[in-house]
């Protein structure tokens, strides 16, 4: 390969660079340990008692979940109060400055009982690193999606898959015990019979259920140990990419001769390669359909193998061993263009068990994986999302890479509307 396609500079290290870290491990304080500090501290843990006073008084073997804010300044992972919650265990958290705590009856009277005498200087300095320390309100468990929804008056159109998850409190018993309370709580609401228990592997599991209102919702909501309410998505392929055939015309004149076949497999889950491309087909090792014949729309999945296996000779870059890769057709995303036929959509649940069920079929022959998926909702909301959660997880336990990470394409619009695509990397 040339070298100005080499993707970044060589900077070799000089024996200067080495040094010793200085600092971390010291005991750091935020501010003064005075009573008044303590007396405020030990408020907020009273007061979240008498929150989840009549949970405790229903059971003392059903956990519930408070969550400190610290200090921006001490966000660094050396600053956890991990000496403050030697009774109350650090279980999670949300934003850098966030952290979720197991709590019981006994753990929050102990945790006053040692910030009215703390023990240790690390426990002082923890006093020192707390902003606030609060339970958690039924209103920060709802998404702004669904709220969304629900203003613009179209709840009805998500109504029957509401999507609740649970805190995790790394331990079966607990996690046992919050989801009896959640579904002994869902029974009291009328809503136990309209359920669905969701699970993938040992780490992802959702309640599914249906709901008349967003009414219900709320109700959930300010049931203890439900982590966050939101909504089961539908995908469709991406949008906006058009595809032409200027690309297949310019490499059957091209005939690609040079190339050698791989021994590389790589999984495209999408609308489908078409058996029509007889540049592609050849290489089509297996196949896995999901969408009926009259909702397939074979455009995108085919530019991207396109581009997958032609990437050099589309961009005019020249590579000595060219190689032919082969492909896992996973037919699983259902078109989305009026223009091209029926439409329709897959639900997020549905999607997961194709993921789940073709990596593990394939798990051992197939190490590279693409998926492209369309979406009308934002993207990005300030966190991940369950279906990111759930691709990072299954790629870690079936030990895959996703395309992405082994090439980066770049799209961008041109003035004719159109995307056009640029191979940046090759895989090896």
């Amino acid at each position: 390969m040339s070298k100005k396609y080499l993707p970044i500079q060589v900077v070799y290290q000089k024996k200067s660079d080495t040094r010793r870290n200085t600092g971390g491990g010291e005991t750091k304080f935020f501010g003064e340990v005075t009573p008044e500090l303590q007396k405020d501290i030990t408020n907020k843990f009273s007061s979240i008692l008498a929150f989840y006073q009549d949970v405790f008084e229903e059971s003392s073997l059903v956990p519930a979940v408070g969550k400190i804010t610290v200090k921006q300044e001490a966000i660094a992972k050396s600053h956890k109060p991990n000496d403050l919650c030697r009774k109350c265990p650090i279980i999670g958290g949300e934003g850098l400055d966030e952290i979720y705590i197991k709590l019981t009856q006994q753990s929050i009277q102990e945790t006053i009982s040692l910030v009215n005498d703390p023990p240790t200087e690390k426990f002082k300095a923890n006093l020192t690193a707390i902003s606030d320390i609060q339970p958690i309100q039924a209103e920060e468990k709802v998404s702004e999606s669904l709220t969304e929804i629900s203003a613009q008056g179209v709840f009805d159109t998500i109504q029957k898959k509401i999507k609740i998850k649970l805190f995790d409190f790394g331990n079966e018993f607990d996690n046992n015990q919050i989801e009896a309370y959640v579904m002994k709580k869902l029974a009291e609401l009328n809503l136990a019979e309209n359920h669905e228990l969701i699970a993938y592997g040992e780490s992802i599991k959702y309640i599914k259920v249906s709901v008349t209102g967003y009414e219900d919702v709320q109700r959930i909501a300010s049931i203890n140990g439900v982590r966050s309410i939101d909504f089961f998505r539908s995908y469709t392929l991406p949008k906006g990419l058009e595809i032409t055939r200027e690309a297949e015309i310019y490499l059957r004149e091209e005939a690609c001769e040079n190339n050698i076949d791989s021994d590389v497999f790589i999984g495209i889950i999408d609308g489908g390669i078409s058996e029509k491309n007889t540049l592609l087909a050849p290489y089509i090792a297996e196949r896995r359909v999901y969408i009926p014949p009259e909702y397939q729309n074979h455009d995108h999945a085919t530019f991207i193998a396109s581009i997958i296996q032609y990437g050099n000779e589309l961009n005019g870059i020249l590579h000595t061993t060219p190689k032919h890769f082969r492909f896992k057709d996973i037919v699983a995303l259902p078109n989305d263009d009026p223009w091209h036929g029926p439409t329709d959509r897959i639900e997020e649940e549905m999607l997961m068990e194709i993921i789940e069920d073709t990596m593990e079929e394939f798990s051992e022959t197939v190490k590279i994986w693409n998926i492209s998926i369309g979406i009308a909702d934002q993207i990005c909301q300030g966190t991940m999302s369950d279906l990111g959660i759930f691709l990072i997880l299954f790629k870690i336990s079936t030990r895959c890479n996703f395309l992405s990470q082994v090439v980066i394409l770049i799209s961008h619009h041109t003035e004719t509307g159109q995307h056009s695509l640029k191979w940046e990397n090759e895989i090896e």
